[in-house]
């Protein structure tokens, strides 16, 4: 998967624009009782969405040479 970030300077990265971009290529839902975050992976949704999302912000940070503790 590849994200776009790239133009976007360290100060204008905020929450909201990370989450904006990370849904635009993965469409997640969320179980309403346990909170739980599905993905939508080969026709179907899919544990593990908390995990996904650490891993892409990571590499999309980690592209972009911004370290700090997510």
């Amino acid at each position: 998967m590849a994200f776009e970030l790239s133009g976007m300077l360290v100060d204008d990265i905020s929450p909201a624009k990370v989450a904006d971009v990370v849904m635009h290529y993965v469409h997640f839902a969320t179980l309403e009782d346990t909170e739980e975050i599905y993905y939508y992976r080969d026709g179907r949704y899919v544990p593990g969405g908390e995990t996904l999302i650490g891993k892409i912000v990571q590499e999309a940070f980690k592209r972009l040479e911004i370290h700090m503790k997510l």
